[in-house]
């Protein structure tokens, strides 16, 4: 059994893979104001959705008026999720570095960036590892981040090759996912990649990151 957490304020992945109207979202719960098993939505056998609203949140104002002071407030949920019988936990973060994405990071086991083969997103690879350094050392946090992703790689590029070559030697496991036009439209469809495209690229390098992390 597996439990997203949509903790972006966004909220893109609720509205992609759960278009059906919701009452509660994840910052009902952090609020207190819900109970966590009445705001989880089921999205397919084995996987449920703890969603945030994408028009008229509240995540961003909890996360700026209630959860300074507060730091363990995720890892309560992490241990609440874990009492509802769910194995994994997956946060989907927005790429920020704020108190709200700290205190995420400061609750999970691993930390899994995600890059594009291009040079800010390479470059932002060292903030990223500075962060978790940070995140461990002032909040107590456990997480590691043993492994990469790079997304969107077009071999005809040959920036891209150039910047995939060179993640492989940095002491990660690397996968490395090619770029597919299905995925936009399995976004547009409001399916999973497998259900639009059955076959299509990426899938075998998704089946990896998710042998590699179970």
């Amino acid at each position: 059994r597996v439990l997203l957490v949509d903790a972006d304020p966004q909220g893109n992945l609720s509205s992609w893979i759960h278009p059906a109207p919701f009452d509660l979202e994840l910052a009902d719960v952090l609020a207190g104001s819900a109970q966590l098993a009445d705001a989880i939505r089921p999205v397919r056998e084995g996987l449920d959705l703890l969603p945030t609203f994408a028009i008229g949140g509240g995540l961003k104002e909890w996360a700026e008026t209630k959860l300074y002071g507060r730091p363990q407030t995720f890892g309560r949920l992490v241990r609440d999720v874990a009492a509802l019988g769910y194995e994994y936990l997956v946060f989907d973060m927005s790429p920020g570095a704020s108190f709200l994405e700290r205190s995420i990071v400061a609750a999970c086991d691993e930390a899994l960036p995600v890059l594009r083969p291009e040079v800010f997103s390479v470059d932002g690879l060292e903030v990223f590892d500075e962060t978790l350094r940070e995140i461990r050392d002032d909040l107590g946090g456990r997480a590691t981040a043993p492994r990469l992703v790079v997304n969107g790689l077009n071999r005809s590029i040959p920036t891209h090759r150039a910047y995939c070559d060179g993640l492989a030697g940095i002491g990660r496991e690397l996968f490395v996912v090619p770029t597919s036009a299905r995925i936009v439209s399995a976004q547009t469809e409001r399916l999973f990649l497998a259900e639009a495209a059955p076959g299509d690229r990426p899938l075998a390098e998704y089946a990896k990151i998710a042998e590699a992390i179970a």
